[in-house]
């Protein structure tokens, strides 16, 4: 049964076991809020963050992980400063105490963060204001079989199937939490309209069972797709808050 997806007004509420919250915000946030979220980082975030080369990109790391702060304290009734997270062996951060679930993604303006109790996440976001170079990408992300489906779109349909594709596979990658070291190449999904995914992998036959994928509404020249682990109770409702409306 696909989880049904709605809108609901801001508000801070825990999800449920059966719910996923997927918050949705722009990163384009004024200098003060900026400077908010800068000092809720700890040494190791405000190091990662101070690498990035661009001064644009720093300020989007800051909003990006001060809103998850922000976000998370508030559903723990904690302060954002006090929180402490850990990092798997993939790379995928978690909360130390592991309270909630989360994954993170954000692509041009817009941030999206998956928030769930006691289940693994994937989310990622892609699009901007450049149309993806397809043809030169494609090979690297698709295997062959979804390259014949993504060239047999009308030609102005390809960028977004494109990364509607993408998409989809990153938030897999993610909830698996294998990050780069399996290849986008190395699994399949499907690439048309529908909002949940047929997802098919040759590597782990198991996880097509084990996992599910789901589109989520983007902004124009985006795509958006959340992935999650099916466990013991299923995803009932997928809940998007729009922090920017």
């Amino acid at each position: 049964m696909a989880a049904p997806l709605i809108d609901r007004a801001l508000a801070v509420f825990l999800p449920a076991f059966d719910e996923v919250v997927v918050v949705r915000r722009s990163l384009a946030v004024d200098d003060t809020t900026v400077a908010r979220f800068h000092a809720t980082l700890d040494e190791l975030e405000r190091a990662r963050v101070a690498r990035y080369v661009f001064p644009h990109l720093r300020r989007d790391a800051t909003v990006s992980r001060g809103s998850l702060r922000e976000l998370l304290a508030s559903l723990l009734g904690d302060r954002a400063a006090s929180l402490r997270f850990v990092v798997g062996p993939q790379g995928k951060p978690a909360l130390a105490d592991r309270a909630l679930e989360f994954n993170v993604s954000h692509s041009g303006t817009w941030l999206y963060i998956a928030i769930a109790q006691k289940r693994e996440l994937g989310v990622d976001v892609e699009g901007g204001n450049r149309t993806p170079d397809v043809d030169r990408l494609a090979p690297t992300v698709f295997t062959p079989g979804e390259r014949a489906e993504l060239h047999a779109c009308d030609v102005a349909a390809r960028p977004h199937a494109f990364l509607r594709g993408w998409t989809r596979k990153e938030a897999y990658v993610k909830v698996i939490g294998t990050g780069l070291s399996m290849p986008l190449a190395d699994f399949s999904v499907s690439l048309g309209g529908d909002a949940a995914v047929q997802l098919v992998t040759h590597a782990l036959p198991h996880a097509a069972l084990a996992h599910a994928i789901h589109d989520l509404p983007a902004p124009p020249g985006h795509a958006a797709a959340l992935a999650w682990h099916r466990g013991a109770v299923a995803v009932r409702r997928v809940v998007l808050v729009d922090a920017s409306a």
